[in-house]
């Protein structure tokens, strides 16, 4: 009831100051199983709505994850 999802399998959480967490869904994680790598983007980089938000590689396969959506990253 806390988070909006989008339809990459991904969601986002306002948090109390105002910032976004954003996340891999339930089901997202059932499907692509423990990553053996995270690919994170790093604090100043801008994500857009429907673009590469992060990537997960597991047994040599990378999955790229959309973004929710529009910001820059902070932390």
């Amino acid at each position: 009831a806390d988070r909006l999802y989008h339809r990459g399998q991904t969601w986002v959480h306002r948090e109390q100051d105002g910032t976004l967490t954003t996340g891999l869904t339930d089901l997202g994680r059932r499907l692509l199983g423990r990553p053996d790598s995270v690919e994170l983007p790093s604090p100043g980089d801008r994500l857009f709505a429907n673009g590469r938000g992060w990537a997960l590689t597991r047994n040599g396969i990378t999955a790229r994850l959309l973004s929710p959506v529009d910001g820059e990253v902070v932390e």
